[in-house]
C-alpha cells in the first residue's frame, strides 16, 4: 500500500473508477444489476452512500485529501458519503446532457435533421443520455423513414418519462423490438457483468451465426446494448437491464442455462485472489435465481465457504451470498428442505456476521439455530452454536447470557466424549470476566 501511496503521490497520473455505486451499501449484493436507481433508504439504512468496506472508504479520502499529483475521476449512481464536504473533492451531478453534445450526439448516431428540430425532440425527455440513447434508436430504426428527426413525434414520449427511470422510453424502446429480439436482450440481462461473445451465443435461438449477429448489432444500434470494441464485450445500462430482465418471461429456464455455461467453466488450479472464485459465485448467483436453494447451499459449502471465509476474509461477500438462501427475510428460516442444512446456513451467517462486528445479527441468527439443534438432539453441533452464540453475547456485553451459554456447551461436551469442543468452550469461558464466573 506504501508503494501505490508513493507512485500516486509522485506521479501526474488519471486514476478512473468506474460504477462506484456497487462498493456501495445501497448497491452491493448479488442482486444490484438488476437494482432500481430509486433507492428505499429505510430498506438499506441511513448509511446507504456509505462504502461497504471501510478500507475503500478512507482509500478514497485519501486520494480526495492528500497532496498527489494524480488526479482521480470516480462515475457513480449515488455519491459516497465519505467524500461528502472534503475539499479535495468536487461533485458534479450528470443530470442532463448539454445542448450542443446532444445534437452532436444525435447526428452521430445518423439522425438526420434541423439543429432546432433535433433540440426540441432532445428537450422534450430532458436531455437525459439514456432516453437520448433509446429515442436516437428508435428514431434510426424508424420503419417509415429510418434516421429522419420528424418521426420522433410520432412516440408520443411522456415529458416526464414516469419518473426518473423513463420507463415510458423503455417500453417504446423494448416494444418496438420484434419478439426474437425482445427475447435476447431479455434473456442476456440476466447475466449480471459484461459478456463476451461466447457468452451471448448460448441464447442464439436465431437459426444461425448471422442472423444472431445482425440482432447483437441491432441492440447496440437502438441503445438497448452497450459494446466494448476493444474487448467485444456487451454490457447493459442497469436501468434498462432492470426494465428487460423485468420483462423476461422464463426466468427459472434461463438462470438453468446460465448455470449450464458457467457449470463448464475450468477451475483454476489454485485459488489466489477472490476474482478466481467468480465463475462460481456467479454459477452460485444462476442456481439461486432458479430456485435451487439446496444445490446452491451445497455448491457454498463445497467450493466458496473455505475460501471466501478462511483466506480472504470476504466476510460480507459470505453475507449477500448466503442472504439470498433466505428470499422470505433472514429473519425467518432459509428456504432449505434439511433442517440440518437450515442449521448450517443460519450458523454460517452467523459467523460473518460476528466477524464484521453485528454481533446483534449474530446472535438472533444463532437462537434460531440452537433452536434446530436442541430439536434434533445432535449435541457436537448444538455445542458449537452455544459457543458462537456465547461469543457474540461476549462482544455485545450481554455476559450474563454468555456465561450459561458457554457453561452449557462445556457440561454438554463433557457428558459427550466431545474433548475437543469442551477444550475450545473453556477458552471461551475464560474471556469472560472473573466477576461473571460462578
Amino acid at each position: 500500500m506504501e508503494l501505490l501511496r508513493k507512485i500516486l503521490r509522485d506521479n501526474r497520473f488519471l486514476l478512473v473508477f468506474d460504477g462506484v455505486e456497487r462498493m456501495l451499501r445501497a448497491y452491493y449484493g448479488l442482486g444490484s444489476p438488476y437494482q432500481s436507481d430509486e433507492i428505499e433508504e429505510d430498506a438499506v439504512g441511513g448509511d446507504f452512500r456509505s462504502c461497504i468496506d471501510p478500507n475503500f472508504g478512507m482509500f478514497l479520502q485519501w486520494l480526495a485529501s492528500d497532496n498527489l499529483r494524480t488526479k482521480t475521476l470516480l462515475t457513480s449512481r449515488l455519491y459516497p458519503k465519505e467524500l461528502d464536504d472534503l475539499e479535495g473533492s468536487w461533485r458534479k451531478d450528470l443530470k442532463k446532457m448539454d445542448r450542443d453534445d446532444a445534437v452532436l450526439f444525435f447526428r452521430s448516431r445518423r439522425v438526420v435533421g434541423m439543429k432546432a428540430e433535433i433540440e426540441a425532440a432532445c428537450g422534450e425527455v430532458g436531455y437525459h443520455p439514456l432516453s437520448l440513447r433509446l429515442i436516437s434508436g428508435l428514431i434510426v430504426h424508424d420503419p417509415k423513414n429510418p434516421g429522419d428527426i420528424r418521426e420522433w413525434r410520432k412516440y408520443n414520449v411522456i415529458p416526464d418519462l414516469k419518473g426518473r427511470e423513463g420507463h415510458n422510453i423503455l417500453d417504446l424502446a423494448y416494444d418496438s423490438l420484434d419478439e426474437e429480439k425482445q427475447a435476447l436482450v431479455s434473456r442476456l440481462s440476466a447475466f449480471r457483468n459484461p459478456m463476451d461473445y461466447d457468452a451471448t451465443n448460448i441464447f442464439n435461438d436465431f437459426g444461425n451465426e448471422g442472423r444472431f449477429n445482425e440482432a447483437l448489432l441491432e441492440l447496440v444500434d437502438r441503445g438497448l446494448l452497450f459494446r466494448n470494441m476493444e474487448h467485444n464485450r456487451f454490457d447493459l445500462h442497469p436501468v434498462v437491464r432492470r426494465y428487460c430482465y423485468e420483462r423476461l418471461s422464463d426466468k427459472e429456464a434461463v438462470h438453468v442455462k446460465l448455470i449450464e455455461y458457467f457449470a463448464k467453466i475450468p477451475e483454476p488450479e489454485e485459488i489466489r485472489t477472490v476474482d478466481d472464485l467468480a465463475p462460481v459465485i456467479e454459477l452460485y448467483h444462476h442456481t439461486v435465481r432458479a430456485g435451487r436453494y439446496d444445490e446452491a447451499r451445497e455448491l457454498f459449502e463445497k467450493k466458496l465457504n473455505h475460501d471466501l471465509f478462511y483466506t480472504f476474509g470476504e466476510y460480507q461477500t459470505i453475507i449477500e451470498l448466503l442472504r439470498t438462501l433466505f428470499p422470505d427475510g433472514d429473519d425467518k428460516s432459509p428456504r432449505l428442505k434439511d433442517e440440518s442444512d437450515q442449521a448450517w446456513a443460519l450458523n454460517a451467517l452467523s459467523n460473518s456476521y460476528g466477524a464484521l462486528g453485528q454481533s446483534i445479527q449474530a446472535v438472533r441468527l444463532l437462537g434460531v439455530h440452537i433452536a434446530i439443534r436442541e430439536g434434533q438432539g445432535i449435541k457436537e453441533w448444538l455445542a458449537v452454536g452455544l459457543g458462537n452464540l456465547a461469543l457474540n453475547q461476549i462482544r455485545i456485553g450481554e455476559l450474563d447470557s454468555a456465561e450459561p451459554s458457554i457453561r452449557r456447551r462445556i457440561d454438554m461436551c463433557e457428558e459427550g466424549g466431545l474433548e475437543l469442543r469442551e477444550s475450545i468452550g473453556r477458552q471461551i469461558y475464560g474471556r469472560l470476566p472473573r466477576a461473571t464466573h460462578k
